[in-house]
């Protein structure tokens, strides 16, 4: 009985991988929206949703990451139909909803296979490689795109593909064989350097910095030394590598020089969001904001916000930024408080709440479905460090 509940919880977490590696395979190894995705993310949902109300229904106590993380999702859920229901919207309302659940909701069945030890570290170091082999194609099908419709032959581009490789970030402190995870971090940050993406250069600088120190000062003491000088050394090739790329890249250099110009306009685009949620004459739109996907007509520009903590305030007032805080807060005191979780399930903790944090100043995370992937290994990692499911 025990190995086929084995057998089954392993076959269900294969298909949810699978379905999550062809959705986001989408435009390099079969068209977009074509039958296939679309079964796939039928899948997804589905299988999310059941583990949703599976693990919330369970006589557990729960985290309280767990119902701030449920709050999150539900206030976008009704908002959108409650927007759908009173208002004639088009299709990006759906598209953003779709967004919101493809990152949001697989936390769930994860975190569920977790806590039953069902969900193993080669699970996730599988997907991981196959994922940057993805995002691998995903770079140069973009670059390609954007190379195609120009008329010049300069091939500087901006490569939204490389918060593919920042949200892989995290899964390099998987490996075992530091080797592994220092030729992992190596591979992601060239493609991240390539995208000239500042916002994912910078985050994954941050992330760097408490990778390096895990790797040097977390391991075992016997080694120590041996840790310094493998590490430094490996450090050295990295740093010199990327450094050397960055000086000889004028495009790179100049769109750095030009962060304070307004970061491609999103100066006008966060005043625009402020003045009119603290600008509004009507408590209930201080209190519960605007209503789904309001930025865009707020925003002055008819973009969402590229801010996280922006979106959630015109969208649902005070009530929505505090619900993300509580997310935040909620997460921290996990690590802070929680004892018994292993210095690599911390550290990855840590790592994800600085790349979700910066990401969610100057882009998007829980509405971009790529965001998905750091949400896996967060569930992994929580449902690792807690109680095992009986």
């Amino acid at each position: 009985m025990i190995n086929l509940k084995i057998k089954k919880d392993n076959l269900v977490i294969e298909v949810l991988l699978f379905c999550l590696i062809i959705y986001f395979s989408q435009g390099i190894v079969f068209a977009t929206g074509t039958i296939v995705s679309q079964l796939a993310l039928l899948l997804i949902l589905l299988i999310s949703s059941y583990f949703t109300l599976k693990v919330m229904t369970l006589r557990v106590s729960q985290t309280s990451f767990i119902w701030a993380w449920l709050l999150l999702i539900s206030i976008n859920v009704f908002g959108y139909i409650f927007v759908s229901t009173f208002k004639v919207i088009d299709a990006s309302y759906l598209n953003m909803l779709k967004s919101i659940l493809i990152c949001t909701l697989p936390f769930y069945p994860f975190y569920y296979f977790s806590k039953k030890r069902s969900l193993l570290k080669t699970h996730l170091i599988r997907f991981f490689l196959i994922m940057v082999g993805v995002a691998i194609l995903q770079f140069y099908s973009q670059k390609e795109s954007i190379l195609s419709t120009r008329i010049s032959d300069r091939e500087d581009v901006v490569n939204n593909a490389g918060y593919y490789f920042v949200m892989l970030l995290p899964y390099t402190l998987l490996f075992k064989k530091k080797i592994l995870s220092y030729l992992s971090l190596f591979i992601l940050l060239l493609f991240i350097v390539q995208s000239a993406k500042r916002g994912a250069i910078i985050t994954a600088l941050s992330f760097s910095i408490i990778f390096i120190y895990y790797q040097i000062f977390t391991q075992s003491s016997k080694h120590f030394v041996r840790n310094i000088a493998t590490s430094t050394i490996i450090l050295i090739f990295i740093s010199s590598y990327l450094y050397n790329y960055f000086l000889n890249n004028d495009y790179l250099i100049a769109r750095f020089n030009q962060i304070d110009e307004g970061g491609s306009g999103r100066n006008i685009i966060y005043y625009n969001l402020i003045e009119s949620w603290y600008g509004s004459d009507n408590i209930i739109n201080f209190i519960f904001g605007y209503g789904f996907k309001s930025s865009t007509n707020f925003s002055g520009t008819g973009n969402l916000a590229h801010n996280d903590w922006l979106e959630l305030l015109i969208n649902f007032g005070i009530f929505g930024f505090i619900t993300y805080l509580f997310v935040f807060t909620s997460l921290i005191s996990k690590i802070i408080f929680t004892k018994t979780i292993e210095t690599v399930d911390r550290t990855i903790i840590i790592c994800i709440i600085c790349i979700w944090f910066f990401l969610s100043l100057f882009s998007m995370f829980y509405g971009n479905t790529i965001g998905v992937f750091i949400i896996i290994l967060l569930a992994y990692t929580l449902g690792n460090s807690s109680k095992a499911y009986q």
